[in-house]
């Protein structure tokens, strides 16, 4: 007796499993890159509620949030005078290049804009490595040869040449909410102000607000996001960083200045919420998800930057 034939797939079968695999293999690709993006926007959430813990720990510290980079105030006993020592915020939370709390995933380099350069709000300083292993971002006096000097707006081009490729951290706007809200009634009386350079509305700042500012009680974080650039809410300079300002003095006040009116102006524009719906008006996630269309700063229609602000 002659035994059974094994039965392999008819050539139909073997097309229609074929079929199958190359729309399951279709649909991976078309819904994969979204369940991606979605879960790094998920643990940017959660990194960015990270850093709000730190920053509020060091609020309720302090009575003050940790100021920005440029417009810390330090005062000089070798000159006798107040200047502004720039440091990163991340020194002051204690997550100075810890990675994990950086801008991983959405910021390629420190240029959010992507202009081509590194704007005044962009920047903030790399720091020098000591022979401790520790990261300085001034120069004590009596050891001038293993610090590096202030950052003063002329000696930046070592640290931006290397922000070119680093990772940075999240942009952080911090800001004195009474004096934010100046700004922002008096872009709603003014409304040709409210997308305008910064020159057109320094007179109103330096009129109505002290600076610095006696103490920061408000922020915002700013990444570009899945769009890959903040489309005008990170204030872009009128000039190259390296051509900006020039302290007159030598106390860091011009520069200063110049820093917290841009500032200012991101934080006005990264919480601005026309129709008031509880909705960031130039949030990614408001603008895909919430069916926000405004125009965005910089004129387009861009999906918007990802932005963290603990009002909201």
């Amino acid at each position: 007796m002659s035994k059974p034939r094994a039965r392999g797939f008819t050539l139909i079968e073997l097309l229609t499993v074929i079929a199958i695999i190359a729309i399951l293999v279709g649909i991976t690709a078309a819904v994969l890159p979204g369940v991606m993006e979605r879960a790094k926007i998920t643990k940017t959430e959660t990194t960015f509620k990270q850093l709000h813990t730190a920053l509020s720990t060091y609020q309720i510290d302090r009575g003050s949030l940790p100021a920005g980079y440029g417009y810390y105030l330090h005062f000089n006993e070798d000159t006798g005078k107040n200047i502004y020592q720039y440091q990163p915020y991340t020194v002051a939370i204690k997550s100075f290049r810890d990675f994990a709390l950086y801008d991983e995933y959405w910021a390629q380099d420190y240029d959010l804009s992507k202009n081509n350069h590194i704007d005044m709000l962009e920047f903030q300083p790399l720091g020098k490595k000591t022979p401790g292993g520790n990261y300085v971002f001034y120069d004590p006096a009596d050891t001038p040869s293993v610090y590096p000097a202030l950052y003063t707006g002329s000696n930046l081009s070592t640290d931006t040449e290397a922000m070119k490729t680093a990772t940075p951290p999240f942009a952080y706007f911090p800001v004195n909410r009474a004096q934010a809200d100046k700004l922002r009634k008096f872009c709603a009386s003014n409304p040709s102000y409210e997308f305008a350079n910064t020159s057109e509305v320094a007179t109103f700042i330096f009129n109505n607000l002290s600076f610095p500012p006696p103490f920061y009680d408000d922020y915002v974080l700013v990444s570009p996001g899945p769009a890959g650039k903040t489309f005008g809410v990170i204030v872009e300079d009128d000039n190259k960083l390296m051509d900006t300002v020039t302290d007159t003095d030598g106390d860091g006040d011009d520069l200063g200045h110049t820093y917290y009116i841009n500032a200012l102006r991101t934080f006005y524009l990264a919480t601005r919420d026309q129709n008031e719906n509880g909705l960031l008006d130039y949030d990614f996630r408001a603008r895909t998800r919430g069916g926000e269309n405004f125009t965005l700063p910089d004129g387009s229609m861009g999906a918007g930057p990802l932005i963290f602000h603990a009002g909201k």
